[in-house]
């Protein structure tokens, strides 16, 4: 990519984690009690879970039309939560929010779920570059939602590595972006392995 193309993409990034942040207000007045039951709801429910901690993909301030989870959305969600050695395929229409869900909303839910369900993910593109494109969502929720912040603590390490690709949240929960061709094989963070493997979009017109 050429530096045009690269300060284009960081550019518009940051105008995204910008979004993110200004449409995930919280109420700091509220009570604990009301605090600890969302919190409770939204890891038991994750349409409200959706709902929510990302308004910025389900509301539209131009229209004010608001887009709820399909039930295959909660449905996929629920079985990867349940079986934990799942391998699947999830085949949904363009334009169905396959990658929001698998690369963004899924994995975070698991992550903070009150036994953590998730250790390590690893994101699969068909480039590098694709899969961190893809995985600089997760991040940008990560460092930029003020509602997951509130609720379930800072994830963005002070002083710590954050780098576009590969990085480590507070929690624990290790993050990398593959392409295709490139094996995940051998990978650990300490004594953790990819346990949340998504592959997406790895196809083009030459494949």
């Amino acid at each position: 990519m050429s530096v045009a193309g690269v300060n284009d993409a960081t550019k518009r990034w940051k105008e995204w984690c910008d979004n993110v942040q200004a449409q995930t207000t919280v109420n700091r007045a509220e009570s604990e009690a009301d605090k600890q039951a969302r919190i409770k709801r939204a890891r038991a429910d994750y349409a409200f879970f959706v709902n929510y901690y990302f308004p910025h993909y389900t509301d539209d301030p131009a229209t004010g039309k608001h887009t709820e989870s399909a039930p295959f959305h909660i449905e996929a969600a629920n079985k990867i939560r349940k079986n934990r050695n799942l391998k699947a395929a999830f085949k949904w229409a363009r334009g169905h929010a396959k990658s929001t869900h698998m690369d963004v909303f899924t994995p975070l839910w698991l992550m903070f779920q009150p036994l953590r369900l998730i250790n390590f993910m690893v994101v699969v593109g068909k480039s590098e570059d694709a899969a961190c494109r893809l995985l600089g969502d997760i991040q940008a929720e990560l460092e930029y939602n003020d509602r997951l912040k509130r609720d379930f603590g800072e994830q963005k390490p002070a002083g710590g590595d954050w780098t576009d690709g590969e990085f480590k949240a507070n929690c624990g929960v290790k993050f990398l972006a593959c392409g295709r061709g490139q094996s995940p094989r051998g990978l650990r963070d300490r004594e953790a392995r990819p346990d949340y493997i998504v592959i997406d979009d790895l196809d083009d017109d030459e494949l």
